[in-house]
């Protein structure tokens, strides 16, 4: 599979050919959210993003649409597969996770007491779209066969109402109207005349 990495901008960061690995080290996803931990944070200008943390929303975007062909509909190949993965830093949020350890009292008589953890970081949130597919002769022909069969369902459904509810309706013969307008000009003026 084919794929690009880019920012949140849309500026492609790094290119990835098929067959080979995606690794990004954490440094690569910092610089595609647009701040390094060091940067003042939005969400508490007198700390950073190493106190404060931070979030960000992984956008994995996959489609195969585009290399779909007759060609591979005919012989059953397989399409190229791409794939987009793009980073966005959620403005003015931070990530913290507190936890609460009981602490056992050095003497069974001594008071108990509890430690509490508050850790900061950067949190990813992973969201994955997109449509992949390929072409099945089985499917074409079980949707041709559908739309054909709904076509012939609609047009006896129609034909049917305009035999009968027509002339009950309007009190004309439909059967009559359809002759008289296939007979054509030349048997309507020698019938009228």
């Amino acid at each position: 599979m084919a794929g690009a990495f880019v920012d949140a901008a849309g500026a492609v960061l790094r290119r990835v050919p098929p067959g080979q690995e995606d690794e990004m080290p954490v440094a690569e996803w910092l610089r595609a959210g647009g701040f390094q931990l060091g940067d003042a944070s939005d969400a508490d200008p007198a700390a950073t993003f190493r106190d404060e943390g931070a979030v960000l929303q992984v956008a994995l975007e996959y489609s195969n649409a585009e290399s779909i062909s007759v060609w591979s509909w005919l012989t059953g190949a397989r399409s190229d597969v791409r794939y987009t993965i793009s980073v966005q830093r959620i403005a003015k949020s931070e990530y913290k996770h507190v936890r609460v350890v009981p602490v056992m009292p050095p003497s069974p008589g001594a008071p108990s007491r509890r430690l509490v953890q508050k850790q900061h970081g950067v949190y990813m949130r992973f969201v994955q779209r997109g449509r992949a597919g390929r072409c099945s002769v089985m499917s074409f022909g079980t949707q041709l066969l559908y739309g054909l069969g709904s076509l012939a369902l609609v047009t006896t459904v129609i034909d049917l109402l305009w035999q009968y509810l027509l002339p009950a309706l309007t009190g004309e013969d439909y059967n009559a109207v359809v002759i008289e307008l296939a007979s054509g000009p030349s048997l309507r003026k020698a019938k009228h005349a």
